[in-house]
């Protein structure tokens, strides 16, 4: 895979840093942090249609991110991780850390039959990182078929990430699902990634 490079038809190709990324996770309260923070997280999601699809995709690097900040989301066992940089992933992939790499995927609350607001992408491994997904705005008919829910084809994620700062080693991938009233859940995926 450390050959392959991401199209780049369409996308912009720039590295964002995550400065959003802390308050959109803060899905309790907490006195160190100020409820007009956890407002402005729940009004961006909310404000965040789930059809909406990426205009542009630009590159995110990965960010860390302290566990002990996090409140304690519950768990699900709806989403995946099936592409890296448009090969299916089967347990675990070596990954190029020099180049930008494609992660899709899709997420949904299966329980609820609604797709999530917000995605993240979170590595767990030598350290925490974590980076925002997007819509795909591919339909995904097999997630709503298999979940039972119409709603569930836009499930679809996708994040162009840089793992140029990366400490090397073997992350587990998670991928953190934020709904529009702010409720934070966690998902294995049971996919593993070694950066060199």
């Amino acid at each position: 895979m450390s050959g392959r490079r991401i199209r780049s038809g369409g996308f912009r190709a720039r590295v964002l840093p995550i400065v959003a990324l802390g308050p959109l996770l803060a899905t309790c309260r907490r006195e160190a942090e100020p409820p007009d923070v956890l407002a402005l997280a729940a009004a961006r999601a909310r404000r965040q249609e789930p059809s909406e699809a990426p205009s542009q995709l630009a590159i995110v690097a990965f960010e860390f991110r302290d566990p002990s900040l996090d409140c304690p989301a519950a768990t699900t066992t709806s989403c995946a991780l099936d592409a890296i940089d448009g090969v299916r992933t089967t347990g675990i992939a070596k990954i190029n850390h020099t180049a930008p790499v494609r992660l899709e995927g899709w997420a949904a609350d299966g329980a609820a039959k609604q797709v999530p607001n917000i995605v993240i992408v979170e590595l767990l491994g030598p350290a925490r990182l974590l980076a925002p997904a997007t819509r795909s705005g591919d339909r995904r008919n097999d997630v709503a078929e298999a979940l039972k829910a119409d709603a569930l084809a836009m499930s679809g994620y996708v994040a162009l990430t840089s793992f140029r700062d990366v400490k090397p080693g073997e992350y587990r991938v998670a991928i953190r699902q934020i709904d529009a009233a702010g409720n934070a859940m966690s998902c294995d995926t049971h996919q593993r990634i070694v950066v060199p």
